[in-house]
C-alpha cells in the first residue's frame, strides 16, 4: 500500500465505503474537547470489522502516519476526534 496515496489506501482497505472515512481539512472541521490544542487529524476511519483495522493500520504506517484509536471517550489533547455527520 505505501505505493498509492493514503486516500486511495484508506477507502480500499474499507471496502470504497465513503462513509467510513472522512479526510478532515481544518482543525474546525472536527468537534475537539481542548480548543488549546488544534489538531487537524489526516483521515478519520471508522473501520466495522477488524480485518479493515488492520488493513487500516497497515495502510497509515506504510504512508508514514502514526495511528491513534479511539473508541467511545475523548482525549484531553484531542487524539481522537470524530466528524459531526457520524453518530456518536
Amino acid at each position: 500500500m505505501g505505493d498509492i496515496p493514503l486516500e486511495e489506501g484508506l477507502l480500499r482497505a474499507v471496502g470504497h465505503d465513503v462513509s467510513l472515512v472522512t479526510f478532515p481539512v481544518t482543525p474546525t472541521s472536527v468537534p475537539v474537547f481542548n480548543r488549546n490544542i488544534l489538531l487537524t487529524p489526516k483521515a478519520i476511519a471508522f473501520p466495522q470489522s477488524v480485518k479493515q483495522v488492520a488493513e487500516i493500520v497497515k495502510c497509515a504506517t506504510a504512508a508514514g502516519y502514526k495511528v491513534q484509536p479511539k473508541s467511545g471517550g475523548h482525549s484531553y489533547a484531542n487524539h481522537g476526534t470524530k466528524p459531526s455527520n457520524r453518530p456518536s
